[in-house]
């Protein structure tokens, strides 16, 4: 392939559609591992609560890490927080209003929501923009530092 075709390639709505695809699962994981800190959580807590090692949480919560479905419902489980689901079928149409992560508890029902909501309709351009400072209220995750 030439640069030509590279560069027609990477200017696909295919890819920028795959891409986007990507981006909304790691801020979908993004936003479970603030609420996790939110809460006060450690990793160890939530492994317990899942039934696996405080490893296995590490790995889940690792920025790239691409799960099952299966264990992201276990880790919003054993967060007390609802996942809801939204299919575009345009494409990458906005989805800043779809998206949000429900909290039950005893003391009651709260919602908040997602980092891509947090962040509006944008949709960085490259996997490492995704990462740049979310607003203040959204809490802090350091991606090179312990998880616990």
């Amino acid at each position: 392939m030439n640069p030509d075709e590279i560069d027609a390639l990477l200017a696909s709505p295919e890819t920028a559609l795959a891409e986007a695809l990507a981006q909304e699962d790691q801020h979908l994981l993004h936003s479970l591992v603030m609420l996790r800190r939110e809460l006060g959580l450690s990793q160890a807590a939530v492994a317990e609560r899942m039934g696996v090692s405080q490893a296995a949480v590490s790995l889940f919560e690792r920025v790239g890490n691409d799960p099952r479905m299966s264990t992201v419902r276990r880790y919003a489980r054993a967060l007390e927080a609802m996942v809801h689901h939204k299919v575009d079928p345009a494409g990458c149409g906005d989805t800043s209003a779809s998206e949000s992560i429900t909290h039950f508890s005893t003391e009651g029902v709260s919602s908040a929501p997602t980092a891509a909501a947090a962040w509006g309709a944008q949709v960085p351009s490259t996997f490492v923009e995704q990462w740049e400072p979310l607003p203040a209220s959204a809490g802090e995750y350091n991606v090179g530092a312990s998880h616990d």
